[in-house]
């Protein structure tokens, strides 16, 4: 059954998912015109980017509206074509020729900042867990540690953009750590849904993924901290 998610918490979700949006197609048409395209040629190469990434949030969408997701005792389950789609498209983007040039012109702050956008993911799930939509497991006040990595990245940004940083085992370490603790929450979340498997049982399922808004969760709100760990590591490593 879909859960009843306070409308304002959806709406404040919807404009996470599209300031993410936003924010890379801006920094793909800027990065472009930084390797020497003309403007008209950087904003075509942008459009075609968020066009694919509005064509995968449309297809997840309807995903959920066909209730194809919220058959929960499906296996293997039916969420991993939420997820694992965009993780392998960003693994093999990331190790990509034509991608790795791309990297050395994207600024390296911008790829850590962006994490910022955790904090309020954080917040969103705060208020979820204080409506009775999931469990506390899966909020910062349980197993989800992932505030600190929106926290640090405003911190390690600054230093980065300033250049006080000077070693980057710094920057191995966050990303790291990083992908750690997104990983953790991930997990946690899987064994919250109402699958055969379930581990955490306090509290109401965490059925909100396989339903519009929270579907765009696991397939683009997940992959957008993943991939912008994985390219900060890819470029730290093309940068040495």
């Amino acid at each position: 059954m879909q859960p009843q998610i306070p409308t304002f918490l959806e709406i404040i979700f919807v404009v996470l998912t599209f300031v993410l949006f936003a924010l890379i197609v801006a920094a793909v048409k800027s990065v472009r015109q930084k390797m020497g395209d003309d403007n008209l040629k950087s904003r075509k190469y942008a459009l075609r980017v968020g066009a694919v990434l509005l064509i995968w949030l449309a297809v997840t969408r309807q995903l959920s509206s066909l209730h194809f997701l919220d058959n929960w005792s499906a296996l293997p389950p039916h969420f991993l074509v939420l997820i694992v789609p965009p993780v392998a498209g960003i693994l093999l983007l990331a190790f990509s020729k034509n991608f790795s040039k791309f990297l050395l012109h994207v600024p390296a702050h911008w790829l850590i900042n962006i994490q910022s956008f955790r904090i309020v993911m954080e917040l969103i799930l705060w208020g979820l867990f204080l409506n009775d939509i999931i469990g506390k497991q899966m909020t910062f006040e349980g197993r989800n540690f992932d505030v600190l990595v929106g926290i640090s990245a405003l911190i390690l940004a600054v230093a980065v953009k300033r250049g006080k940083l000077k070693s980057k085992f710094w920057l191995y370490a966050w990303n790291v750590a990083g992908l750690i603790l997104l990983l953790n929450i991930v997990i946690v979340a899987i064994l919250s849904t109402p699958l055969p498997f379930r581990v955490f049982t306090d509290g109401p399922p965490n059925s909100m993924i396989a339903y519009f808004p929270f579907v765009w969760l696991p397939s683009f709100v997940v992959p957008v901290a993943f991939a912008m760990h994985v390219f900060s590591i890819r470029k730290t490593v093309l940068s040495a």
